[in-house]
């Protein structure tokens, strides 16, 4: 790759990350945020990151939230901030358009990003909204007598007198006031082998094991199980896997490019995080579930809020051999592109498939490798997919 640079440069100090430029070329209006996937580090992405900048793209390689040089414990909301810093990064730098490329669990956390989610909307939405819920099921269960237009208006009213629902917009407008003023939002976003849930990552069991353990045996026992671990990663993808350098510290466990250092927090955090579907399904609930029969513009918000989720064009992208989505472990393919759609708008959407292609998407085959979005045709389409979005870069030839 002549001419590419590729530079660990945190920005502000807080976001470890590597920069990815041309120097030959003049400085794009476009740019590239990189998320990679559990397990995984910033360089895991390298090479993709390479030929983006190779076609004048400048890109930022991110280390998620207790992966790489990030010492932060894992929070998705805290890894959504770490997008959010590096696009207003990008922007004060005189780059306008910025687009998000996650793959695996980084696809998740940039669903996310694209909600403004953050930690306080992460540790506050969700609570909010089961009170909520709890309170709009009571008066619908009281309200059983009334008629539905009298229904509605009783619902409607006490919701709006409801402390429950002003503070879960008020966490919302905060959210959105922060990434729209705060010039980090994200203009469009590419989505390789999204899974519907991050709970396929961290098993169940070794969850429950580790709850039954005193807390001064975790360490040893995540130790001992991501010695295993990663064993197993470098027997299956031989010497494709890069050697790490020692990053964990003293009492930190590392298991390839993820360090932990509460792996009992690590795997019951993993356990009980919602996943974006979930939260867009709540935004369903609040737009389609609450009416006003006499002024329907009147509860607009949460609608307003939904379109600017789905207007964000995406591309989603996964192989059908990919060995975590197929057999679709409880979630068959229609299910997974269901919600696809669900995030997305139609004509602001674009779904593709590759046939015997694994969750890496870096080859066809089964022979596995640990960089990930290496496939020729891949970069060819998302490179399109950019181009047409961002409006800067080169197009392949």
């Amino acid at each position: 790759f002549p001419g590419i640079v590729v530079q660990n440069s945190p920005i502000e100090g807080i976001v470890p990350g590597l920069l990815i430029y041309n120097r030959n070329k003049p400085q794009p209006t476009g740019a590239v945020i990189l998320v990679h996937g559990v397990y995984q580090n910033k360089e895991t992405l390298l090479t993709f990151g390479k030929k983006l900048a190779m076609l004048d793209f400048w890109v930022y390689s991110i280390d998620i939230t207790s992966h790489g040089e990030s010492r932060e414990k894992i929070h998705l909301g805290r890894s959504c901030e770490y997008i959010q810093i590096a696009a207003r990064w990008f922007r004060l730098n005189g780059i306008r358009n910025v687009a998000v490329i996650g793959h695996s669990l980084g696809s998740v956390i940039t669903l996310f990003a694209l909600c403004g989610y953050n930690k306080r909307v992460e540790d506050w939405f969700y609570g909010i909204m089961t009170r909520l819920i709890q309170r709009l099921n009571y008066l619908i269960e009281k309200s059983e007598q009334a008629k539905p237009e009298e229904r509605n208006r009783i619902v409607y009213e006490m919701i709006n007198q409801s402390k429950e629902y002003k503070v879960l917009k008020e966490v919302v407008v905060q959210a959105m006031k922060r990434m729209y003023e705060g010039q980090s939002r994200i203009d469009a976003a590419v989505l390789l082998s999204a899974p519907l849930t991050i709970q396929f990552v961290f098993p169940t069991s070794v969850a429950k094991i580790l709850k039954r353990l005193p807390k001064k045996v975790h360490w040893l026992v995540g130790k001992g199980g991501n010695k295993f671990f990663n064993w197993k990663f470098r027997r299956q993808e031989g010497k494709d896997t890069p050697v790490f350098e020692p990053v964990a510290k003293k009492g930190e466990v590392q298991v390839l490019g993820a360090v932990y250092s509460d792996v009992y927090y690590t795997y019951n955090y993993a356990q009980t995080v919602k996943n974006p579907y979930d939260f867009i399904n709540l935004i369903n609930y609040l737009c389609d579930n609450i009416q006003n029969p006499e002024n329907p513009e009147q509860i607009k918000f949460f609608r307003y809020y939904r379109e600017m989720i789905r207007n964000v064009p995406k591309l989603f992208i996964y192989g059908l051999s990919d060995q975590f989505l197929k057999p679709f472990k409880g979630n068959n393919m229609p299910d997974l592109e269901k919600h696809y759609k669900n995030m997305s708008k139609d004509g602001r959407r674009e779904i593709v498939r590759y046939p015997n292609v694994m969750h890496a998407l870096n080859k066809e085959g089964k022979e596995l490798q640990f960089e990930s979005g290496k496939l020729p045709k891949l970069t060819y389409k998302v490179v399109t997919f950019l181009n047409q979005c961002l409006g800067s870069g080169r197009r392949l030839v």
